[in-house]
């Protein structure tokens, strides 16, 4: 897909699925302001995705892992009730910023052992975080 993917300002919709013939959005793939939004179970075979925008996503607990996924531009979570946050276990480089931000339920965030840079900003803002795991150094 060349452009962007969003699904925003939609009360009506509980659970976002399917989406698995898709491998590449060089856009922003946002899910936003969805109160009713409880479940999201698609977009496992992406490789290549712009950016990810996730915000105010409803009842939204837990974001599914992209095991595929070899390019990452910006990664943003904010103002929502998730638990977790995927893995991108192919990932060494986020080559956009990385924002946490406001997210009330996070307990961790782990799994990003492979990253090696953010080339953009790296924000962790108001999260009721116990720990971030496995941060060895951070370059700046």
């Amino acid at each position: 897909m060349k452009g962007s993917f969003t699904i925003q300002l939609n009360d009506g919709i509980d659970s976002i699925g399917g989406f698995e013939m898709l491998d590449t959005i060089l856009g922003t793939l946002t899910l936003e302001i969805m109160f009713k939004l409880s479940s999201v179970a698609a977009f496992s075979n992406l490789k290549y995705l712009g950016g990810y925008k996730l915000s105010s996503p409803g009842m939204l607990s837990s974001i599914p892992d992209m095991p595929r996924l070899e390019y990452l531009g910006d990664f943003i979570v904010e103002y929502s009730h998730v638990n977790d946050l995927p893995e991108f276990p192919l990932l060494n480089t986020i080559h956009g910023s990385f924002i946490i931000e406001e997210n009330i339920n996070l307990p961790i965030i782990r799994g990003y052992e492979n990253i090696e840079r953010v080339h953009g900003d790296l924000i962790i803002k108001y999260e009721p975080l116990e720990i971030i795991r496995r941060v060895e150094s951070l370059t700046f």
